[in-house]
């Protein structure tokens, strides 16, 4: 009864086998072949993707203008300088304004000043306009180098996740060619009536399991190739392999250096930092804004002929005893009542600064957080990585008793085929323990705010 169940059970694979036979040469030609693809190491990875990444030229622009803010805010610490100049077409007419009488014309009425003005003090407040800009453009900075580390974080997980894909591809394509060779095999042992019609059949149903498994992998390598494609600005069906030379750095590092690293180094924590500082600016220029200003102002000007030179004062063209003239202005303005605006505006700044030390505070546990849970998980990658080592030896060892009992016909088929299955999941555990661990590595060192970019220490 066993044995017919079985072979049920392979004549439904068979009929699902015809049925989607046009369906499944339509997703091979997908998948297409690996000796087409562009064989990319994880630096080019990280090179094109933040080269064609719109969020990146997006926090780029972003800089930019908080850059040009910096410059905005630092203007009224410079001199302003002006030129300005004039001349009255005028005149008068004898007897009224016709055309056989035209009017008289005077060309010598005109005007034309330079001058220079400087603001000396302003009680603080464009000093603080200034430092909020610089912490804004700084800011900026951080969320730039975040949006990169983001980014460069996906492409190793992605470029990881693919060359983990492909190594079980390829485990599962021996396995593939292993069953098929142990059909043949089988058949030849039931021709001889050394084996039943039960093995043949059970030995027809791994293989067509084998081929499923083979196909349902190689559309994750597809998929994986689509996203790592996406990540870099790629056409999405470019096929495209991984050059695994990065090595392993077997070591796992200490929780309270990466602690103390995370702090130092965290693009998230620095901005939440620098906002806080300015969030205390901001406080403190609202609470300026209640006292008195003192404003002092000087300036310049000099009078111009029509030819842009300074005017004399012997100039037949000048009307005045001077040719120019200078201010020092000084002033104190206190504007005692605002309708309660000045002391919102105070409440509202010293919320924002509580919100600002607030956000920075959860992001410090969070980051705490963070270091040790993937200080936790490398190493369980690498405690994994030796176990998964011995265990694919152990079912190899395993594998090669089961075959050479089988052949002596001292073991039955499913026991070499339970231990081909012991290798199958020992390879596939041991590629996820090492990509495991490659990506885990990326992620600490975005976790501590490392660079990933260059690839270094991945």
């Amino acid at each position: 009864m066993k044995a017919n169940k079985l072979n049920g059970f392979g004549m439904r694979v068979a009929s699902i086998s015809k049925s989607g036979v046009w369906l499944a040469a339509l997703l091979m030609f997908m998948l297409g072949s690996s000796a087409r693809a562009a064989r990319l190491t994880l630096g080019q990875c990280l090179a094109t993707a933040v080269k064609n990444s719109y969020g990146v030229e997006q926090s780029a622009l972003d800089l930019h203008s908080a850059q040009l803010g910096v410059w905005s805010a630092a203007a009224p610490f410079y001199p302003q300088a002006s030129l300005s100049g004039s001349q009255i077409l005028g005149g008068y007419s004898k007897s009224g304004l016709r055309l056989e009488n035209p009017p008289v014309w005077s060309t010598d009425t005109y005007s034309a000043s330079g001058s220079i003005n400087w603001n000396l003090f302003n009680s603080f407040h464009d000093w603080e306009g200034l430092e909020i800009a610089r912490l804004g453009e700084s800011q900026a900075t951080e969320t730039e180098r975040d949006t990169i580390q983001n980014l460069a974080l996906s492409v190793v997980e992605a470029y990881y996740n693919l060359l983990k894909q492909e190594k079980i591809r390829d485990v599962n394509d021996q396995v593939l060619r292993d069953r098929q060779d142990r059909l043949s095999y089988t058949q030849s042992l039931y021709k001889q009536g050394v084996s039943s019609y039960s093995d043949v059949v059970n030995a027809t149903t791994q293989v067509k399991e084998a081929k499923l498994t083979l196909f349902n992998i190689k559309s994750q390598v597809v998929q994986a190739q689509t996203q790592l494609n996406y990540l870099m600005g790629m056409p999405l069906d470019r096929d495209t392999d991984g050059v695994d030379d990065t090595g392993r750095n077997d070591s796992v590092p200490l929780e309270l250096e990466s602690l103390q690293t995370a702090r130092r180094y965290r693009p998230d924590l620095r901005r939440l930092r620098e906002g806080a500082v300015s969030s205390e600016h901001s406080l403190l220029l609202s609470q300026l804004n209640n006292w008195p200003v003192l404003r002092v102002d000087a300036s310049y000007s000099q009078y111009l002929d029509r030819y842009g030179l300074p005017m004399d004062q012997w100039s037949n063209l000048y009307r005045g005893d001077q040719n120019g003239s200078w201010n020092l202005i000084a002033s104190v303005q206190y504007s005692f009542f605002q309708g309660f605006a000045g002391n919102a505006s105070v409440e509202s700044s010293q919320n924002s600064l509580d919100r600002s030390r607030l956000a920075l505070a959860q992001a410090e546990r969070d980051v705490a957080r963070d270091v040790r849970s993937v200080c936790l998980d490398l190493a369980q990658n690498l405690a994994a990585i030796g176990l998964n080592a011995d265990l694919v030896k152990t079912a190899r060892e395993n594998l090669q008793q089961a075959q050479a009992k089988y052949e002596r016909g001292n073991a039955s088929f499913f026991e070499v085929t339970d231990a081909e299955t012991q290798v199958l999941q020992a390879l596939t555990s041991q590629a996820n323990s090492v990509y495991d661990y490659k990506i885990n590595r990326a992620r600490w060192r975005k976790t501590v705010g490392l660079d990933l970019v260059s690839g270094e220490g991945l």
